[in-house]
C-alpha cells in the first residue's frame, strides 16, 4: 500500500478491428468469398515512482513512458465447389489464396534523478539519466491451399489437402514449405450388417496422416545482428575507460526452415441410445522436427 501511494501509472489500449467481405455466386455451383480484416492498436503506458518514497529517494524518482502503434491485415480469397452426381457421389473442393502483414512501431523513454519529479512521466526532460529506445518490426506471410473431399453414399469418405505456406521469418533459401494431409473415414453404421444394432445411432472410424508447420520463431531470427556495448580498457598510463564498440550479437542462418510436425491419427466416433451417450476416442503419434 505504501508503494502504491507513491506510484503514478497509466496503461491504455485503443483497438480498431474491421472486416470487409464479399460473397459471389459463380456459374457451375462455384462460390467466391473474400475476407479482408485490418486491425489497428494504439498502446500508451506511463509509470513514475516518486522520490517521496524513502526507498526511491536516492534515485530522485524514476519514470518510464512507452508508446506503441501496431497495424496488421489479412486477406483470404476462398473458392468453393460442390457437386453431387448419380445421387451417391459427392465432391466438395475448396481453394484458398491468402496474404497477411504485421507492422509495429514502439518507442520507450526512461529517466531518473529529477530535481523536482512532481510531474512524473508527464514531463521527463529534466532528469539526469535519460534513455531512449525504439523498435520497429514487420512481418509478412502468404499461403495457398487446396482441399478435395469425396464421399460415396455418405459411407466412405476421403479428404486430401495440400498447403503451401510462406513467412518472412525464415531464411531466404527456405521461406516456403509444403504441408500435405490425407484422411479416410468409414461410416460403419450405414452398413447393412449393422442394422440389427438399433441402439447404435452413429459409428464412424477415422484415420489420417498430415504435416503442419510452425513459423513462431521470432521475426528476425535468421538475420545477423550487431549490438553496441561498453568494454573496460586500460590506457598505458593506467587510466581506465569504457569505449563504445560494436560486437557480433547473433549469426544469421539463411537456411533456417519451418518447424514441421508429422502426425498419424486414428479415431472412433460413437453415439448410442438416441444421443444420450456419445464418445470420441483418439490415438495419435506426432513427431516434430
Amino acid at each position: 500500500l505504501y508503494d502504491m501511494q507513491h506510484i503514478d501509472r497509466m496503461k491504455k489500449f485503443y483497438t480498431l478491428n474491421a472486416t470487409i467481405f464479399a460473397k459471389v455466386t459463380l456459374p457451375v455451383n462455384i462460390t467466391y468469398d473474400m475476407n479482408f480484416t485490418p486491425r489497428y492498436e494504439w498502446y500508451h503506458y506511463g509509470n513514475h515512482q516518486s522520490s517521496a518514497h524513502e526507498a526511491w529517494a536516492a534515485k530522485g524518482g524514476m519514470s518510464e513512458r512507452i508508446q506503441k502503434i501496431s497495424f496488421g491485415w489479412q486477406i483470404d480469397n476462398i473458392f468453393k465447389w460442390n457437386y453431387t452426381f448419380n445421387k451417391i457421389h459427392t465432391i466438395d473442393a475448396t481453394f484458398l489464396v491468402n496474404a497477411e502483414k504485421f507492422q509495429v512501431w514502439r518507442t520507450q523513454q526512461n529517466n531518473e534523478g529529477y530535481d523536482n519529479d512532481s510531474n512524473g512521466w508527464h514531463h521527463m526532460g529534466t532528469g539526469i539519466l535519460p534513455t531512449l529506445g525504439t523498435v520497429d518490426e514487420s512481418a509478412t506471410g502468404d499461403a495457398l491451399m487446396g482441399r478435395l473431399h469425396y464421399s460415396l453414399m455418405d459411407r466412405y469418405m476421403i479428404t486430401a489437402t495440400i498447403r503451401r505456406d510462406g513467412a518472412s521469418a525464415f531464411g531466404r533459401n527456405n521461406p516456403h514449405a509444403t504441408f500435405p494431409s490425407i484422411g479416410l473415414a468409414w461410416n460403419v453404421k450405414e452398413e447393412k450388417f449393422m442394422s440389427k444394432f438399433n441402439w447404435l445411432d452413429y459409428s464412424r472410424l477415422r484415420v489420417s496422416w498430415g504435416k503442419n508447420g510452425n513459423s513462431d520463431i521470432g521475426r528476425y531470427e535468421t538475420l545477423s545482428s550487431l549490438l553496441d556495448r561498453k568494454y573496460l580498457y586500460q590506457k598505458p598510463d593506467g587510466t581506465l575507460y569504457y569505449p563504445l564498440v560494436l560486437a557480433a550479437d547473433k549469426m544469421g542462418n539463411e537456411d533456417l526452415k519451418w518447424e514441421t510436425t508429422k502426425a498419424l491419427n486414428f479415431g472412433l466416433d460413437v453415439s448410442v441410445f438416441n444421443g444420450r451417450l456419445t464418445a470420441n476416442i483418439e490415438g495419435y503419434k506426432m513427431n516434430t522436427n
